[in-house]
């Protein structure tokens, strides 16, 4: 599962325009668009800014935006 902070990108100055826009997420609702790896690594969605320069690099960062949930057991599931 991927988590987006969005307290931490406010604290940051970021605005939800400054994401939420044609030119990088084209949808607002959740799960409207289908985001890959290879895609934020090419510098899209995310990987506009989470680059190493502007924002924590994504590379190598894997359990920065991806979390481990938890079954309906209480046992966890590794998710992406």
């Amino acid at each position: 599962m991927v988590v987006f902070n969005g307290q931490a990108h406010k604290n940051a100055g970021i605005t939800c325009g400054d994401c939420h826009n044609p030119a990088v997420f084209p949808e607002m609702k959740k799960g409207g668009v289908k985001i890959v790896m290879s895609d934020l690594y090419a510098g899209k969605y995310c990987g506009k800014c989470h680059d190493g320069k502007k924002a924590f690099k994504i590379a190598d960062n894997c359990v920065r935006c991806h979390r481990d949930q938890k079954k309906s057991d209480g046992s966890k599931e590794k998710t992406e």
